[in-house]
């Protein structure tokens, strides 16, 4: 299993260009001022920093702005699907980005279905995609990590 994760997880790298992405188009500096090379996207996207304004990390961004962000994303993109599953108690929206092949994405709840399959008992086959579940924004006081939602589902 954890072969699959890995071989994904360096496929979906692999499918970039080498060129990189400076960090000052994504995020700022960090707080020693180093400045970091990142991957260039897989695909053509918006960019967080021309939806917020900012690079990301430079100021507080709102939890509003990542979430109109990610809704951009999902409407600009046939690989990404944004949904709602619940409700915060202030009765914010907590959203589900879903990044996978266009054809992935179009089977998702076919999929969803599959691995609800897998957890009962059945047996693994070998065109089932590995889902990988990153979870980010527990504390609402704590931006770094909805920030970098955005910058890895921008860099996804």
């Amino acid at each position: 299993m954890w072969r699959r994760i890995t071989c994904s997880l360096a496929l979906a790298a692999c499918l970039s260009p080498p060129a990189a992405a400076t960090a000052h188009e994504l995020i700022a500096p960090l707080s020693d001022g180093v400045r970091l090379d990142l991957p260039a996207p897989v695909e053509p996207a918006p960019a967080p920093q021309d939806a917020v304004g900012y690079p990301l990390g430079a100021r507080f961004t709102h939890w509003s702005e990542i979430h109109a962000y990610l809704e951009r994303l999902a409407a600009a993109s046939p690989r990404v699907a944004l949904e709602e599953y619940g409700r915060t108690w202030e009765r914010r929206p907590l959203v589900l980005l879903a990044i996978s092949s266009p054809e992935n994405i179009a089977r998702l709840d076919d999929l969803r279905e599959r691995q609800r399959s897998l957890a009962g008992g059945a047996p693994p086959g070998d065109g089932d995609p590995v889902f990988v579940w990153l979870t980010y924004g527990v504390h609402g006081n704590e931006p770094s990590s909805t920030e970098t939602a955005a910058g890895l589902a921008y860099l996804l």
